[in-house]
């Protein structure tokens, strides 16, 4: 049967939350914390937003990325397209959203009682993030009266997700910026501790929210009613003097600024980095209880392997099989999305995380890559709403992909594994395909790990690496041709397939959302730049596709009569996993 780590995360969002707010009974445990602050609750709430799992999960799946092997008869839901009111991921994804809003909102409140200004726009900030994912995910949500049970609203109105909630969101970053940009002096105190993003650095949390208001406006740059507004709201950004001197003309993430979570993980029950326990093994070294069920999808094999190759790829997105017999002719198996029985795409013979993936039990866990701020910027200035280099921020993109993997040293001496003594020196990429073929990956399984080797890549040697790729040979019409293209609908197009890559593993909700916003449903549009098959198992017709999340049954039971109106104003009152976003106007 399918296995879940919504229960352990459940609890210890329950353990987590025992510190906050809501403990004011005068009849707890005397030594059990009444009441807390904005202080101590804001690295649980950063640490919980980081620990999600489940949209990553299912946007990997219905991006393209993912596939669930056939050692498991479940994910039914998700083979299919089948999500329903009760599934557990779309259960999930609202109540872990909403909760850790609730953190975020105490942080923000209890911050500006005591002009704690950095504290209050990180929460705004982290706000943001959260309600956007949510209407991604659900369309129109309770925005506006959501987290009021306070004030007496228990059955909050859905707001319009075109109209209310993204304009807002844009906003509410605006006031995040404000409060981020006051000197950090006196009362508004430094938080080097309690910030596990960035450590106390509000300049890097001013380019992260400019980079959330980026992928808010670009979310909707297909829709062409928005595009003045879109244009006016980047131009904001980079013509405020005042921002920019702070900045130093740096609005946005750039290379190798990634987001990460690390609030120091341990070896042991509950406190291991939640990917790793989720998808490697436990605290005391046993599979975990998912490792056997997910694999590289078909799709997006054959789209790596057509579109890169390299150190990248084949070294730590994926890995060669454990083969049983040598009856294949390539050592890369990807699994195609909905297939059902058999042994062929049993996790035994397929291609699974490779160890860019799945480094180390207390590995950080990933917010926002750098790579997609970095995208983001190249699909602004090819759509002509930034001013600026799209060839340097795609490919600083690309370094910062292989940096965040530590990609670009190599297990291959003299064409021979080495066990003992880790190779320093680059791929031969002339080499490549024959590597591929050839080399036997068994002595770098995760599975073994008394006999895995260690080839992580220096940033010198990963900044060699990605170099190398972009001018390889076999990349010439998806790399180096990113500086001749002289139309932009081809740039945009490599910008948008090398994207897939660079976010294979880490952001497969914001993948699932380029896919939306790109792909005609029909699949089948010659200039579609995210062209995902149809589930094999789909109960679909052929233009059918997933385009949102069906809301939860909980909204039923307890709001039904504010969430059927908002399913009446969205026209979704049947089908709703195949009713567009208002930005999905493919």
């Amino acid at each position: 049967m399918k296995k879940y780590i919504y229960a352990t995360m459940l609890l210890a969002m329950t353990i987590m939350a025992s510190c906050k707010r809501e403990y004011l009974d005068i009849n707890e445990n005397p030594n059990q914390a009444v009441s807390s602050t904005a202080l101590l609750v804001l690295p649980t709430a950063l640490n919980t937003t980081a620990n999600r799992l489940a949209h990553n999960e299912i946007g990997a799946f219905w991006g393209g990325q993912w596939s669930p092997t056939t050692n498991v008869a479940g994910f039914n839901p998700e083979r299919t397209y089948n999500a329903q009111p009760a599934t557990a991921f779309t259960i999930n994804i609202w109540n872990g959203c909403y909760d850790n809003l609730g953190d975020y909102d105490f942080v923000e409140k209890d911050a500006n009682s005591k002009g704690l200004k950095l504290v209050e726009g990180i929460a705004q900030v982290m706000k943001v993030f959260n309600f956007q994912l949510l209407t991604d995910a659900y369309g129109d949500i309770p925005y506006k009266q959501a987290l009021q049970a306070a004030n007496g609203i228990s059955t909050p109105t859905y707001d319009s997700a075109k109209d209310v909630i993204y304009p807002d969101l844009i906003v509410k970053l605006d006031i995040a910026i404000k409060n981020l940009s006051v000197p950090v002096k006196g009362d508004n105190a430094s938080i080097s501790q309690e910030d596990i993003y960035f450590a106390g650095s509000p300049l890097q949390w001013i380019r992260f929210a400019n980079t959330l208001k980026l992928r808010i406006l670009l979310r909707q740059s297909e829709i062409q009613d928005k595009q003045t507004y879109i244009s006016a709201e980047i131009a904001k950004i980079v013509n405020d003097g005042a921002l920019n001197a702070l900045l130093g003309g740096k609005f946005f993430l750039g290379i190798y600024d990634d987001v990460k979570s690390n609030p120091g993980f341990l070896q042991t029950a509950n406190k291991q980095n939640p990917f790793w326990n989720n998808y490697a093994y436990t605290e005391a070294g046993a599979n975990a209880a998912n490792q056997a069920f997910y694999a590289i999808s078909q799709y997006a094999l054959n789209k790596i392997e057509n579109n890169s190759g390299g150190p990248r790829d084949l070294q730590r997105i994926t890995r060669m099989t454990t083969f049983a017999t040598k009856a294949y002719t390539t050592g890369l198996i990807g699994v195609p999305f909905g297939v059902n029985g058999g042994t062929i795409y049993g996790y035994d013979f397929v291609s699974k995380f490779g160890v860019g993936l799945l480094d180390k039990f207390n590995q950080p866990m990933l917010v926002m890559t750098a790579s997609e701020a970095l995208m983001l910027q190249a699909e602004a200035v090819v759509k002509g709403y930034l001013v600026g280099d799209y060839k340097t921020l795609f490919k600083n993109a690309v370094r910062s992909s292989f940096a965040l993997l530590k990609a670009g040293a190599t297990p291959l001496s003299n064409g021979t594994i080495s066990n003992t003594t880790p190779a320093n020196s680059l791929p031969v990429y002339t080499d490549w395909n024959q590597i591929a073929e050839d080399v036997d990956y068994d002595i770098v399984d995760i599975s073994s790990l008394p006999k895995r080797i260690s080839f992580e890549a220096t940033l010198a040697q990963s900044e060699n690496a990605a170099n190398s790729y972009m001018t390889y040979g076999l990349n010439s019409t998806t790399i180096a041709n990113i500086d001749t293209a002289p139309d932009n609908t081809e740039a945009l197009r490599r910008i948008m397939e090398q994207k897939f890559i660079c976010l294979y593993g880490f952001s497969g909700f914001e993948v699932w959302c380029d896919v939306r916003k790109y792909q005609n449903l029909d699949g089948s549009s010659p200039s579609t730049l995210l062209n995902v098959p149809k589930a094999l198992s789909s109960q679909f017709a052929s233009d059918k596709r997933p385009l949102r999340l069906p809301y939860p049954i909980g909204e039923q039971q307890v709001n039904n009569v504010n969430l059927q109106a908002a399913k009446t104003r969205q026209g979704v009152d049947g089908d709703i996993v195949t009713g567009k976003l208002f930005w999905d106007v493919k």
